[in-house]
């Protein structure tokens, strides 16, 4: 199985990028990098094992305002 770079964006309503504050971090699932994990929109190379990853992204407004919403990734074998 080759390792395929995976990219999410941020789900709606979290992605307006006017004075916001973005941060993803993995909160369950085989532990990868996350790469651009200050912008709206990561991405990681999906590790070799199957599963589930969820991920959390932050997202702080210009008055200091936290908003939280998870994106679940299932990483399934390639076909061969």
């Amino acid at each position: 199985m080759h390792a395929a770079r995976t990219e999410w964006p941020a789900p709606a309503g979290c992605a307006d990028t006017r004075d916001t504050l973005h941060l993803w971090t993995q909160v369950l699932g085989t532990p990868v990098t996350i790469r651009n994990r200050t912008a709206p929109t990561a991405d990681f190379t999906a590790p070799k094992t199957t599963g589930t990853m969820t991920f959390r992204l932050k997202v702080t407004d210009a008055a200091g305002a936290p908003d939280l919403d998870d994106v679940a990734v299932t990483v399934s074998a390639q076909p061969k």
